[in-house]
């Protein structure tokens, strides 16, 4: 940062051709010995960029390493905080391209890309990639202007500066006061030689290893060791059918992230996030994983994580802590439930009462359907009651007339006062319409009217 030049502006090339995993930081040591790449130069130099056909017309660019060189526009220019010379040179061979006092005022991690000049239709390629770090001794980060161990709370390390954790300033996330699972993969040579993970929880090498690795996560992340607990140890060695491959042998710790907790409450008691000072537990996690992208944090210093597997990432678990009933405690993605099972009896009873309710249910409810479909016969002593059990053959014109009409009624048999009564109604409208029929024959100037009503039928078939 803020140097006019590169310090890896030798012109070799790296032993390993196809590193694994790709270098992210030409600026760290451990990465360049890791690629056989040459050591870095003790004072900053012009920046090469190895080719073929390269000219002075070439036009390079640095982005942000989210930024795809490939989405350039055929002017872009490199971001606002790089500065670089306009003077450009080539090799005799114009296998080399020489950028001279390449400068930058922010820390971070680029692209280096390049369009040929020649070649207008051409867009821009990735060439390399470019790393800024603070101008301070390994392994301190900068911090405001000042050189410290640890970034404060609200800070994550990335190339050496620590910027603001986006994430912390939020409102805490749905599960970031529980605790999450978080899963690692290392080589540690004792580990795999003593097989520690097929021993018991008691063992003493296995209770030294468990101890050795929460008091470093706790020192690394600058956090409390209580915060840490290894949950389990487990085999994460890499077989080709039966034959184990030896560089890819390794060791599974599954550990738990903590929140933190008030003491005077116990261990299940979790702060509110206003009241917390330290981290959460996504804010641990989001620490660690910059820390294991950056081989040179102090991470990678400690001799627990100096063979730690930076390309397994592994989305964490949200777990819960829970008490068994021996008393032992457990953190679980769902705690097991105790004190709940009822005894036989109690549960052979529960069956019975149970479905004696729920078929005196469907009784009462099929009985009052039953019951809207009930038909009320309003049966009496007399003419009625005996009208339905009779041959109708057998019967006087009247009753006759009843049957055959209750029958297209869709009803009942009427009783005897009740036939009575409809039957001198119907003669007293028929005889109410007869002297209307009368005043209207007489109004017209026909015949005058008959006195039955058989009559004015006739009457009527007359003229």
């Amino acid at each position: 940062q803020h140097e006019f030049g590169v310090r890896t502006g030798g012109t070799s090339r790296c032993a390993v051709a196809n590193c694994d995993p790709p270098m992210l930081d030409p600026c760290s040591v451990r990465e360049l010995q890791r690629c056989g790449c040459a050591d870095l130069q003790s004072m900053p130099g012009r920046m090469a960029v190895e080719g073929f056909q390269l000219s002075n017309l070439d036009i390079p660019a640095i982005v942000p390493r989210e930024v795809e060189c490939s989405s350039l526009a055929s002017g872009a220019l490199s971001v606002a905080t790089f500065t670089m010379s306009e003077q450009k040179n080539t090799s005799e061979a114009f296998d080399r391209l020489y950028l001279y006092n390449v400068s930058s005022t922010a820390t971070g991690f680029f692209r280096l890309c390049l369009k040929y000049g020649s070649f207008d239709d051409e867009g821009f390629v990735e060439v390399g990639i470019v790393s800024v770090r603070a101008a301070c001794s390994h392994p301190k980060v900068l911090v405001d202007g000042a050189c410290v161990v640890s970034c404060p709370p609200s800070r994550v390390p990335v190339a050496g500066e620590c910027i603001p954790d986006l994430e912390a300033k939020r409102p805490l996330e749905r599960f970031g006061l529980q605790s999450q699972l978080v899963s690692f993969r290392m080589r540690h040579s004792t580990a795999l030689e003593n097989r520690l993970f097929e021993k018991e929880e008691s063992d003493p090498d296995r209770r030294y290893f468990v101890y050795r690795l929460g008091y470093e996560l706790a020192r690394v992340l600058d956090a409390a060791a209580t915060r840490f607990a290894v949950a389990t140890l487990t085999d994460a060695t890499v077989t080709k059918g039966d034959t184990i491959v030896a560089e890819d042998a390794a060791l599974m710790a599954n550990v738990i992230f903590k929140p933190e907790v008030s003491e005077a409450l116990g261990m299940a008691a979790e702060l509110h996030i206003d009241e917390a000072t330290g981290r959460s537990s996504p804010g641990l996690l989001r620490l660690f994983r910059s820390l294991q992208q950056d081989e040179d944090s102090l991470m990678w210093d400690s001799p627990m994580f100096a063979e730690l597997d930076k390309t397994f990432v592994q989305e964490p678990v949200t777990v819960r802590y829970c008490e068994s009933i021996s008393g032992t405690v457990r953190y679980r993605s769902v705690c097991p439930y105790f004190h709940l099972v009822a005894s036989t009896v109690g549960t052979i009873m529960i069956y019975f009462v149970s479905t004696s309710a729920c078929f005196i249910v469907v009784l009462v409810f099929v009985a009052q359907l039953w019951r809207l479909e009930f038909d009320d016969r309003r049966e009496s002593d007399g003419f009625g009651k005996k009208l339905h059990r009779v041959n109708p053959y057998t019967l006087s014109p009247s009753a006759k007339s009843e049957h055959a009409r209750s029958w297209l009624e869709h009803r009942w048999v009427e009783d005897e006062a009740t036939v009575r009564r409809r039957s001198r109604k119907d003669r007293s409208m028929l005889s109410g319409g007869s002297g209307r029929l009368k005043a209207l024959l007489s109004i017209g100037g026909g015949p005058a009217p008959p006195d039955s009503p058989s009559k004015v039928f006739m009457a009527l078939s007359q003229n």
